[in-house]
């Protein structure tokens, strides 16, 4: 009985759960998606779906909809959207035009019994003044969907923004960063490292032989 209970214990810290529930649909572009090297927040949080795509906007979203979100949506699910970087970095998109984009999105997701949440983008230390004010634009506006209630608050990157590794993408710490801060916002809780997992799991298994040892 106690090696069951070891074992149903170890799967949750693995973030494996007999609970059938919809997984959390993230949207956003490469900075959801992950760099090659570094494990995206998306996939450090237990029951998520990373559907994140390099150089992504809110327009490509909306225009690739019935491909790239529609199959991947399921009643009751969570969804979270991090989008921005590309709006003001490729399209230049005006901030007013970036909240009608978004609330567009939002439009198309909504329903079913499902929850959406929006992070706003976050600056960049090595980014251009233009880009940055657009950024600042861009997280007002999110701050103003907000306030609608058309979607939940995410994490508040742009006043707590994650270490990257070139200005805009999050090195292994910001992903860590930007996972800390969404799962108890989402609902869930962030996978340990594999050696995190296994030197905990050994050391229960210790504990468990040393009290055989002593009946």
């Amino acid at each position: 009985m106690q090696m069951l209970r070891l074992l149903a214990f170890l799967m949750v810290l693995g973030g494996t759960s007999a609970a059938s529930a919809a997984p959390i649909l993230f949207i956003g572009d490469s900075i959801t998606a992950g760099t090659p090297g570094f494990t995206s927040y998306a996939d450090l949080l237990a029951g998520g779906d990373n559907q994140g795509h390099g150089g992504w906007t809110t327009t490509s979203w909306i225009n690739n909809f019935s491909v790239a979100a529609a199959p991947y949506l399921e009643p009751n699910q969570t969804v979270h959207i991090l989008l921005g970087a590309n709006d003001s970095g490729f399209d230049e998109l005006p901030p007013i035009k970036f909240r009608n984009r978004l609330l567009e999105l939002v439009g198309m997701l909504f329903g079913d019994g499902r929850t959406i949440y929006i992070s706003p983008p976050y600056r960049s230390p090595t980014g251009p003044a233009w880009w940055n004010d657009l950024i600042d634009g861009y997280a007002t506006q999110v701050n103003w969907i907000w306030s609608t209630g058309a979607a939940q608050p995410g994490a508040h990157l742009w006043a707590l923004p994650p270490t990257t590794w070139d200005g805009v993408h999050p090195d292994q710490a910001g992903h860590q960063h930007i996972a800390s801060l969404l799962a108890p916002v989402l609902g869930t809780a962030v996978i340990p490292e594999p050696t995190t997992a296994l030197l905990f799991a050994t050391g229960l298994l210790e504990l468990a032989a040393r009290r055989r040892g002593t009946r």
